[in-house]
This record gives structure tokens, C-alpha cells and sequence, in this order.
């Protein structure tokens, strides 16, 4: 386990329902990322530079942008467009942090500094994956199929959600690509009032073997 994996698991969800169930299991899965975070590991300064933002910041943060994703284990509820738009506003949030930390490491001279900056991003990273994982996992318990999931494309420097830190920008029109959900639909479902699963534990053996894989991350991500 990275020591990227052992910091997320401490990350707390402050949601009740099968999002936020399924999510608590994600987080403590290995969840892999495009950034070298574990390359100042022995460094003791960096280290401790990146406890103080994630006890002080980081994870105070993401609690309060998880409550958001407290919904009924209900099917209607579950996909409306009330939901899905505050689904999209955590990812959202999460995908822009990732970037401006990935900002800051490319502007950082001393190795240290950026290397902390990249274990920023490779926190905001690993926590939008599991956010959409997490939804992912709560759908399939009414259906083995649906449809809703999109990859759009939002310009950082104009976000206007919620933010871990006030940001300073140092380079203009930063676009992020990232999933949001619109209009979902679940399909090869009899019966879509009760889960096919009754509840998301039952999917441990799935999080982990094939859940990650359904999530194409492309190359464009990155930035």
C-alpha cells in the first residue's frame, strides 16, 4: 500500500445512502494515479508540509463536499437530475483541485515543493475516482448496465464551487476533462423500483477486482 492509499484512507464521508456506503468501501481500496506522489516519501520537511494541508485543509474539505451526496436507496432518487447536479458539483470540485496542484508542482523550483504539489493531486485524483466509482457501484444494484455518464470539459481558472484553499492561478485557460452524469439511465433492469443487490457490501469482491476498470481515464485527465 502507498503512503498515498494509507493518507486517503483516513479521508471521512460525511453522507448517509448507497453513494456514500459504496464510496467509504472505495476509499479504502488501492486506487491508482497518473502522479509520482510517493517520490519525496523519506523527505521528513515534505512530509510534514503534507500532513499540515491534509488535517488542516484537505480533509475537512472533502467531508464537507461529501454531505452533498447523502441520497435515498431509492431508483428515482438515486438518477434524478437533482443528484446527479450535486454529484457532478463534488466531481467537479475534486477534478479542479487536482489541477491546480498540478498547477503549482509544474511552477515549483525546489524538488520538495513540487513534489509536495503532486501529492496534493494525487489525493484530489484518487478521491474524484472514487466519487464516480462510488455512484457506479450504487447504480449497478438496480441493473448491469446504464447509460448518463459523459466526459465534459470545464475551464478551471472560471470554477466557481467549492475550493479546498483560495486559488491563485499562475497560468490562464487550464481546461479539465472529467465524467459527469446527465439524464441516467439504467437498462437490463425487470424491475427497477428494488435493487438487483440489496446492498452495496455485497459488491466488495467487485470494487476491487473489476470497478476501477470500468472508469476510461484518458490521457487528457492529466491536466
Amino acid at each position: 500500500m502507498s503512503c498515498i492509499s494509507a493518507i486517503v484512507r483516513r479521508l471521512e464521508v460525511a453522507a448517509i445512502g448507497p453513494v456514500a456506503d459504496a464510496l467509504k468501501i472505495v476509499l479504502e481500496g488501492d486506487i491508482e494515479t497518473t502522479y509520482k506522489a510517493d517520490a519525496n516519501i523519506l523527505d521528513v520537511s515534505a512530509s510534514e508540509d503534507m500532513e499540515i494541508w491534509f488535517n488542516k485543509i484537505f480533509s475537512s474539505w472533502f467531508s464537507s463536499l461529501t454531505a452533498r451526496l447523502t441520497v435515498a436507496d431509492d431508483f428515482k432518487v438515486l438518477t434524478a437530475n437533482d443528484f446527479t447536479q450535486e454529484l457532478n458539483q463534488v466531481i467537479e470540485a475534486l477534478e479542479v483541485a487536482r489541477a491546480y496542484y498540478a498547477q503549482q508542482a509544474n511552477f515549483e523550483i525546489i524538488s520538495s515543493l513540487e513534489n509536495v504539489a503532486l501529492q496534493k493531486a494525487a489525493i484530489c485524483e484518487i478521491a474524484a475516482k472514487a466519487v464516480v466509482t462510488a455512484y457506479e457501484v450504487a447504480l449497478n444494484t438496480y441493473g448491469s448496465e446504464f447509460t448518463g455518464r459523459e466526459w465534459v470539459s470545464i475551464q478551471a481558472n472560471f470554477f466557481e464551487g467549492s475550493t479546498p484553499e483560495p486559488y491563485q492561478w499562475q497560468k490562464k485557460n487550464i481546461i479539465v476533462n472529467l465524467i459527469n452524469f446527465n439524464n441516467v439511465a439504467v437498462e437490463n433492469s425487470e424491475n427497477q423500483e428494488q435493487p438487483v443487490q440489496t446492498r452495496v457490501p455485497q459488491y466488495l469482491p467487485w470494487v476491487f477486482t473489476a470497478a476501477f476498470g470500468i472508469i476510461a481515464w484518458s490521457a487528457a485527465s492529466k491536466k
